[in-house]
């Protein structure tokens, strides 16, 4: 927007006003808010979704809660996109910026004393926590759900090793694959032993309600014992 102004001997000049300086000005609020206000904001999305969300699929024409933030009604009913929009929207546009910015503050003071008054490993473990519970509630709406975070969790692994060792260290290695799989395969076996009653193990060591909770303990053993297999070879 641009403003016409007089310098008193008739001749007019031209001033440019700031441009979208409420968007900047959005913008500004929204860089203020940390990481941990957006996790809390995502971690009441996905649990906002996965208690009271059916409903409100189901009136806005939608078969089931969209799997994949929509993406496959793209290819399969394009049709319904609109409606899968206004879902998210509703379920997670909405919630997220509404905690984030509600909680700004008090996430930003939380913050502040991770980062200041105590180790770099706690404020880790904590957002990883966050991030966790916000990938446990997300992947049990359905099957489908977990099968991509799984994919997309293995590719993130195999991109953190291949940047390693080729990356940092410049080498090349064909090897990940056959290390990846002794780490998976471990991981099966810690998950079989602690919590599932099985023929060839025996009776589970934990209840299997603390599966959820401490298989990222069960993650951490299979990468212990990739790293042996790795060590040895």
């Amino acid at each position: 927007m641009r403003t016409r102004k007089s310098d008193g001997s008739g001749a007019e000049t031209v001033a440019a006003a700031p441009k979208s300086s409420l968007l900047r000005n959005f913008r500004g609020y929204l860089g203020q808010i940390p990481v941990l206000g957006w996790l809390l904001g995502a971690l009441v999305a996905v649990i906002i979704e996965t208690t009271f969300s059916y409903p409100l699929a189901r009136s806005l024409g939608l078969p089931n809660i969209p799997a994949i933030f929509g993406l496959r009604l793209v290819f399969t009913k394009p049709l319904l996109i609109p409606s899968a929009l206004v879902f998210l929207f509703i379920v997670y546009a909405v919630p997220i910026l509404l905690v984030a910015a509600l909680t700004s503050s008090l996430t930003n003071r939380i913050s502040g004393f991770l980062l200041e008054r105590l180790p770099m490993v706690v404020s880790v473990v904590i957002h990883l926590a966050l991030l966790y519970g916000i990938m446990h509630f997300w992947g049990s709406v359905n099957d489908y759900r977990v099968l991509m975070l799984s994919f997309i969790l293995v590719s993130i692994i195999l991109t953190l090793s291949l940047n390693l060792v080729n990356g940092y260290m410049g080498e090349f290695s064909c090897s990940h694959p056959g290390f990846m799989a002794l780490g998976a395969y471990a991981t099966s076996v810690f998950t079989l032993i602690f919590f599932v009653n099985d023929d060839l193990f025996g009776a589970a060591l934990l209840p299997q309600s603390l599966g959820p909770f401490l298989f990222p303990l069960c993650l951490i053993g299979g990468g212990l014992v990739a790293s042996i297999g790795a060590l040895i070879v």
